[in-house]
């Protein structure tokens, strides 16, 4: 609303020094509210140590019969804000399973079933509900699993500030396919898959790339893995106190 509008902007004119989650949201900041001298600083999220620490063969087995998992799926998390662009992952589930010969299953995170149905519907695609399996709620304990056990991550956002679940598939070891707008590029480097996600063909080759093709698989593991160790909350809160320690000396000087 224009009043909550006006009171952001209050904020941040009166503010010494603004901290966001990316480059990417910097930049719009910056021009959203015309700054010129102000001191804006970028400060990446991180990815909770649950994604980085070894899983035991117990609970893998708890959370497969928990959710009923597919030997074989992709995933995507889902909800009704178009922003996820689930018809054009879904759309481009279809194309795949044109080609694909082995049984591939398509994992969804937050989409309840009737509004899969009328997503099938509006995309002439209602065969394909057989070939996806809903969640429904997973708990945070249970997510890591989810993700280690796919065959990769879709990601094809149309716009996100951050985008945090890019690092956490990478450190769960899980190859990602994400969109070459907004922050992802720069939260997933050279370490994903990166498509238009207004092109569902695009998505549907990055799929069928990294599904059949080992060696760019593995490639995009490796480099995932290494690029999630750049993302922590112990570097995040180090750098916003090294702000506040700055603006302290600033105001005491």
């Amino acid at each position: 609303s224009r009043g909550l509008g006006d009171v952001y902007k209050r904020q941040v004119q009166n503010s010494r020094r603004l901290i966001t989650v990316s480059n990417f949201e910097k930049e719009n900041i910056t021009n959203f509210f015309k700054l010129k001298n102000k001191e804006i600083q970028a400060v990446h999220n991180g990815v909770n140590k649950t994604f980085t620490a070894s899983i035991d063969a117990d609970h893998i087995a708890k959370v497969k019969a928990k959710y009923e998992l597919p030997e074989k799926y992709m995933l995507h998390i889902s909800n009704k804000d178009p922003r996820k662009n689930t018809k054009k992952v879904l759309i481009a589930f279809k194309e795949f399973l044109k080609t694909a010969t082995a049984n591939h299953q398509l994992l969804m995170l937050g989409c309840k079933k009737d509004d899969l149905k009328i997503m099938l519907k509006e995309i002439n695609a209602v065969e394909l509900y057989e070939h996806i399996v809903l969640t429904g709620y997973v708990s945070d304990k249970d997510l890591p699993v989810i993700y280690q056990l796919s065959e990769l991550f879709l990601f094809p956002s149309l716009r996100e500030g951050f985008g945090i679940p890019i690092i956490e598939a990478m450190a769960c070891g899980v190859p990602v396919i994400t969109s070459n707008t907004s922050s992802m590029p720069e939260v997933a480097g050279n370490a994903a898959h990166l498509i238009d996600p207004n092109k569902s063909e695009e998505i549907c080759r990055g799929m069928l790339k990294i599904v059949f093709n080992e060696n760019y698989r593995k490639e995009l593991i490796q480099k995932g893995l290494e690029r999630s160790t750049a993302f922590s909350w112990n570097s995040m809160a180090f750098k916003v106190l090294e702000q506040y320690k700055e603006l302290y000396k600033e105001i005491n000087s």
